[in-house]
């Protein structure tokens, strides 16, 4: 939003000379600072002087006067373009990509190019033409059940009619009296300057990734860099809208209807995740059920997780605000490590004394294989934690899973700890229902304590309570 917030404030600068440095500045400041904290707006830059020449277009300058002043005024963003690729390749150590493209090209230039000429053009499809697809996958609304899906329809319903009732009642102004007109007769229709300016904001928004050899694709996690791909994805849209209509009657029922699907398709997004965190808060609940306290140093080793929106890296803050919620040490007691993230890389290998030392943020884990402890979790079972003596051959399905066997160690557990952890009722809301599967958690724990008694007191209770 600033990003943007700073094109607009260079177009006022222009259009009222009398407040140029106030709003000129204020650009300046937005435009570096948002270039600074998120580099994914880097390349849009480039589309900066393009609206600088739209803009001097309207004040009626001469060629070589409109071809200076836009020079003049893009001069400080080349410079804080300047600064900041001076920054980020030679001074920034990110966690975020690196620079690969242009090793690749000194080694094979005509492959190299070839390649990033494809992948620019597919990236640009993907996130204008083929983002329009995602509101008619209609799947996942019919799999939540028919409360989601009537609110869904009547989002899409609501929203169409009222979009379609404003965009065809709206009215714009005429144009006064001798004041320049935004297309002249030897300038281009406003449907092809949006078409053509939103074609180069495509190929031009994705340098960042690009280089950095990072996906851009429609799917979490890396539907995230479509975010600067949008302005010339909308521009397009625009366009085209405009160019095959002709009544404005058509092009408000298509809009609406547009509209209408995307508000429906993000009422579907917001109800995936909010099905994810619920799935979140019944993983860790149920933890620690299982296990009332962890040692610290643990290493959590898990496999086939059913998070779509979060991954270990993700799973590794909350699992520390659970078992160690006074922490004030950089040091970090638990890490979740799951085999699909990290097994080849950070995890050379699945054997026995094999250090891991993880940087996380402003914090670090320290601690070795010899100290994990083995879990699963396929809903609608119950979070599993493997025991070398019980889970010697799980289904073949569970292939992954059995390879984390051998490295898990039950004794991290503390089975004399009173009263347990509990997950921060501030972020994971009061404990749930004791249902099946707090049954099965504190059985799994009583079994591990030795305390045969208890398990079969607890599954004459699972039994008896068990719906008929």
């Amino acid at each position: 939003t600033l990003f943007f917030i700073s094109f607009g404030l260079l177009a006022l600068a222009l259009r009222q000379p009398q407040r140029f440095w106030l709003y000129m500045g204020a650009s300046w400041l937005l435009a570096a600072y948002v270039m600074f904290a998120d580099e994914y707006y880097f390349g849009l830059e480039l589309l900066r002087p393009v609206f600088l020449w739209l803009v001097t277009t309207q004040q009626g300058l001469a060629l070589r006067q409109r071809i200076r002043r836009v020079i003049l005024v893009w001069l400080p963003y080349v410079a804080i373009m300047a600064l900041f690729l001076v920054w980020r390749l030679f001074i920034l150590v990110s966690p975020r990509g690196n620079v690969q493209l242009f090793g690749k090209i000194s080694a094979k230039p005509v492959s190299t190019l070839t390649h990033l000429l494809g992948t620019m053009l597919s990236d640009a499809f993907r996130s204008s033409f083929g983002a329009w697809a995602e509101p008619f996958q209609f799947s996942s609304i019919l799999e939540a059940g028919q409360p989601a899906v009537l609110v869904y329809a009547a989002i899409v319903l609501v929203t169409a009619l009222a979009a379609i009732a404003y965009l065809y009642w709206l009215r714009f102004p005429a144009p006064e009296s001798g004041a320049p007109q935004e297309n002249k007769p030897s300038s281009l229709p406003w449907s092809l300057q949006a078409i053509f300016i939103g074609i180069f904001a495509l190929l031009m928004a994705g340098w960042p990734f690009w280089i950095t050899n990072l996906p851009i694709d429609l799917r979490f996690p890396w539907d995230r860099f479509t975010l600067s791909m949008m302005l010339g994805a909308s521009l397009l849209f625009a366009g085209l809208l405009e160019l095959v209509t002709r009544a404005q009657w058509q092009r408000a029922i298509l809009l609406g209807l547009a509209l209408a699907l995307a508000a429906g398709m993000h009422f579907n997004i917001a109800n995936e995740y909010r099905k994810a965190w619920n799935l979140q808060k019944t993983f860790f609940w149920q933890l620690t059920w299982r296990a009332p306290e962890i040692q610290p140093g643990t290493l959590l080793l898990t496999a086939q997780l059913p998070f779509t929106y979060y991954s270990d890296n993700s799973l590794s803050a909350p699992l520390n605000w659970v078992y160690a919620p006074d922490l004030k040490s950089t040091q970090m007691p638990y890490l979740v490590y799951s085999l699909e993230s990290r097994l080849g890389n950070s995890l050379p290998d699945l054997l026995a004394e094999i250090p891991i030392q993880q940087p996380y943020r402003a914090t670090e884990f320290t601690g070795n294989t010899s100290q994990a402890l083995g879990i699963y979790f396929i809903p609608p079972g119950c979070v599993r934690v493997l025991d070398q003596q019980v889970d010697r051959k799980l289904p073949a399905r569970l292939a992954p899973v059995n390879r984390i066997v051998p490295l898990s160690d039950i004794s991290r557990i503390d089975l004399a700890a009173d009263p347990g952890a509990v997950p921060p009722l501030s972020i994971f809301g009061s404990e749930p229902a004791h249902d099946w599967c707090y049954d099965f958690e504190k059985a799994d724990l009583a079994r591990q304590q030795g305390d045969w008694g208890q398990v079969a007191k607890i599954a004459d209770h699972a039994l008896k309570s068990k719906p008929r």
